[in-house]
């Protein structure tokens, strides 16, 4: 199949769906094409990295090259990125290995390509590129973050594909024994723990891993809600809500507002928001005023004091008065844990502060130490 072919196949395949019509596949183009019928034997079929239509995988396949496909599917990749040339003819590809640090191996993809690539993800997964805004993001179909943009909001195309790898960590690899059962109490007391630090901190690995406590050893028999953006936690549980939501205008995916609202009405006993980076933190602190405690977050900041601060400036740009919440932020945030990455690559806790309010305002006492 073409690439014009392709295309056209792109767009009957959305049309026809949002008609209500049985979708076209790709062998029915073909044998309605040819007046032979014979099939040759099937070949061993690949799991879909990219997208869950056939015939667009095996195109992006082919345009990224299996080295790519190879370390997205089996390797410790963590992060590829495709990054302009100089020349804006060609990409060059860096991969990180979980150590923070870019490797190159001299692998390179036309830009045309690129574009190509980032135009039939978005196809798959039904997102407008518009000339205003030539940048978008979606969920691969392995799970991995796919985050692409395009001319005019960049001078050539590129790409970052965030993999997320699902190993279970124990919390002894971050935390000492002291923490550790300081982070069990305040479990146990049902205190709202919000996890920050900076990218590449840890925070997924660690909320995973402190979810599995919490699940397996403390409250087995509560109900459990997960709202992300993209599926990291992957965690398991006997009575467990997971919702995927989308955000900035993406219509596919119901909003973190939306699924917030919902699962009011569904009797969850913990709530957890994958990642707060927008206006859901205005949501966060309204929800967790319900009365549903022992919830969990992760959000970024340079400190665990400036959590806080932080979570102010989301509620600011989300239309809220974050002046007039303050007390009720302090109310509802029980616990602050910050995990940094060291030198040496590890990951450690290396602040945890519990959070009280006074009439000069936030307070803050240093824990597990």
């Amino acid at each position: 199949m073409s690439v014009t072919e392709l295309c056209h196949y792109c767009e009957n395949h959305r049309a026809a769906e949002a008609n209500g019509q049985p979708i076209p596949s790709r062998s029915d183009q073909s044998t309605a094409a040819s007046p032979s019928n014979h099939l040759s034997p099937p070949a061993r079929a690949q799991p879909h990295l990219y997208c869950a239509n056939a015939a667009l995988e095996a195109e992006v396949r082919r345009l990224l090259g299996e080295t790519i496909s190879a370390r997205i599917a089996d390797s410790e990749a963590q992060e590829i990125s495709a990054n302009p040339e100089p020349d804006l003819k060609l990409c060059r590809v860096l991969t990180d290995f979980g150590t923070g640090d870019w490797r190159d191996d001299g692998i390179t993809i036309s830009c045309d390509d690129v574009a190509r690539v980032s135009r039939y993800l978005a196809t798959a997964s039904r997102n407008l590129i518009s000339p205003r805004q030539g940048f978008f993001t979606t969920n691969l179909a392995c799970g991995a973050r796919y985050s692409a943009i395009l001319p005019p909001a960049s001078r050539a195309p590129g790409f970052t594909i965030r993999i997320h790898r699902y190993r279970r960590v124990p919390l002894s690899a971050y935390m000492t024994a002291h923490q550790l059962h300081t982070l069990t109490e305040s479990i146990r007391r049902r205190m709202n723990i919000v996890i920050a630090g900076a990218m590449f901190s840890g925070k997924t690995t660690f909320l995973r891993s402190v979810l599995e406590l919490c699940i397996e050893r403390i409250s087995p028999d509560d109900r459990y809600a997960i709202v992300e953006d993209t599926p990291e936690l992957r965690v398991e549980a006997r009575n467990l809500i997971s919702l995927l939501a989308g955000r900035d205008g993406d219509e596919n995916l119901a909003s973190f507002k939306d699924h917030i609202l919902n699962i009011l009405r569904q009797r969850a006993d913990r709530f957890v928001i994958g990642e707060i980076r927008g206006a859901e933190a205005l949501d966060l602190i309204e929800v967790w005023n319900t009365g549903i405690t022992g919830n969990f977050t992760t959000i970024h900041a340079n400190s665990a004091r400036d959590v806080l601060p932080r979570l102010e400036v989301l509620i600011e740009r989300a239309g809220g008065n974050a002046t007039r919440l303050r007390e009720r932020i302090a109310s509802v945030v029980g616990l602050v844990i910050y995990l940094q990455r060291l030198q040496d690559g590890e990951r450690r806790v290396t602040e945890m502060l519990e959070v009280g309010w006074s009439k000069d305002g936030y307070e803050f006492r240093e824990v597990g130490k």
